[in-house]
């Protein structure tokens, strides 16, 4: 199979709607898991694209000018201090397209924020996935640890 290239760059403003309902179709498998109520929660976070990306950068994946993933970088001391520590850099909202899934995508998108870490020269970063959310993150986990390892940060 062949893939087409993937863009990865920073969100116009004009493109914070669109990502909000990316971040919704992503995450809409878990909506059977849920109750209803909870899968009403859950999309209106899903949706806050502007308010959570507002301390860092909201990144996204293009293909064939449309988008198909996105996350929020935060740089140190913009995460909430209740989970992270101030010199911390975090990602929230990875989030793939069902149909892109299985193509690097969210690595490439995860590396960014990575590489975003490098260039501010933070000595630490954090992932706190949530249970749902570990498989992914396991696959990215190994190319954070070696990163670090090749760094020396």
């Amino acid at each position: 199979m062949i893939f087409m290239a993937v863009i990865i760059r920073d969100a116009l403003n004009s493109e914070f709607d669109e990502v909000a309902n990316l971040n919704v179709e992503a995450y809409r498998e878990y909506a059977r898991a849920l109750t209803s109520d909870n899968w009403d929660r859950m999309q209106t976070n899903l949706s806050k694209v502007a308010e959570i990306a507002k301390p860092g950068r909201l990144i996204v994946a293009e293909r064939d000018r449309s988008l198909v993933g996105a996350v929020v970088y935060h740089p140190p001391g913009a995460s909430n201090p209740r989970l992270f520590q101030p010199e911390w850099a975090s990602m929230r909202l990875l989030a793939v397209l069902p149909q892109y899934r299985s193509q690097g995508i969210g690595q490439q998108l995860s590396l960014e924020c990575i590489d975003s870490r490098k260039r501010e020269a933070t000595p630490t970063s954090q992932a706190r996935p949530s249970k749902d959310d570990r498989t992914a993150y396991e696959r990215v986990n190994g190319i954070c640890q070696e990163n670090v390892r090749t760094t020396g940060l």
